[in-house]
């Protein structure tokens, strides 16, 4: 069975934000990916497949080219990378109802997934002159320019779908914000790859994946203060005190606060010993321990 290749790679960062949160004991996020891990394993367990691609197929025949029918048809047949006979099908729906605005968004979604990505720019291109205001057609066009390595274009694109997201339903998502720090970042504008994960602060909480982002980028811009003040906040929210102490030497140290950092090594050694021998004897505490005896010994 073909899995959809993104809900395939969100169930992979899923199962990754899971181990992360088991780890730092991060009880409130660990809720929401297990949450958003179950509808996705869902959605590939239960999803639409070749019967019903048959059972539309048969409505077709017996009641007549159906635009409706033809879209529905082209989602199950794009979630099952079927690219080629999944445009056919928006193409016929297209020639049914030219009224159908979102016709091209479709294409462009599809094209996008399939890799075609000049073609997908053309296909946003052509929807947003009928939908003036997009943030969805302008989240394809960032991840179509950022994979055709034209950084400046994406991070445009995704500045533009961010300021103003009040055509969307509910909160924007999260990794549109990590993706546009990573775009940033890729541009090589570390400040501005900052701000964008700030934004996202601002705009959804301090949510962990970007407090650890935000991390990783001050500790690059010498911005030790905020990074460890960030560092503290998940320290106290934490179970796991032993991984955040040690990352928080790890900052100390390349502050070049050597004695501070000694100390917090000390600290997270002695917090991992007091852990549950089930939570000592898994393989993350396990090269942890190697670490902070490393740290000790060598100083």
């Amino acid at each position: 069975t073909h899995i959809n290749g993104k809900l395939e790679n969100f169930m992979i960062d899923t199962i990754k934000s899971i181990i992360h949160a088991c780890l730092v004991g991060d009880k409130q996020n660990l809720l929401i990916f297990c949450c958003l891990y179950s509808f996705s394993a869902t959605s590939v367990a239960h999803g639409p497949g070749q019967q019903s691609i048959n059972n539309i197929t048969t409505q077709l025949v017996e009641q007549g080219d159906s635009a409706q029918l033809y879209v529905k048809r082209a989602h199950i047949l794009q979630n099952n990378q079927h690219w080629v006979e999944a445009m056919s099908d928006f193409n016929k729906a297209a020639a049914l109802d030219p009224q159908y605005v979102d016709i091209n968004l479709d294409r462009a979604r599809l094209s996008y997934e399939a890799g075609d990505y000049l073609l997908a720019l053309d296909y946003i291109d052509l929807y947003l002159l009928r939908i003036r205001k997009s943030t969805e057609a302008m989240i394809i066009k960032a991840r179509t320019y950022r994979a055709l390595s034209q950084y400046k274009n994406s991070a445009a694109s995704y500045q533009q779908a961010l300021a103003d997201i009040s055509d969307i339903d509910g909160s924007p998502y999260p990794e549109w914000y990590i993706e546009y720090s990573d775009t940033l970042m890729m541009d090589g504008d570390r400040e501005k790859a900052l701000q964008a994960l700030l934004q996202g602060i601002n705009e959804l909480g301090a949510i962990t994946v970007f407090q650890i982002k935000a991390i990783e980028l001050e500790v690059g811009s010498e911005l030790y203060d905020s990074a460890l003040n960030r560092i503290e906040q998940l320290l106290n929210q934490s179970q796991r005190k032993d991984i955040w102490l040690t990352r928080r030497a790890d900052v100390l140290y390349k502050a070049g606060r050597h004695d501070e950092a000694m100390q917090t090594y000390q600290q997270a050694y002695s917090a991992l010993q007091e852990l549950p021998p089930r939570l000592r004897n898994l393989p993350v505490s396990r090269e942890l321990l190697v670490k902070l005896q490393t740290k000790i010994i060598t100083q």
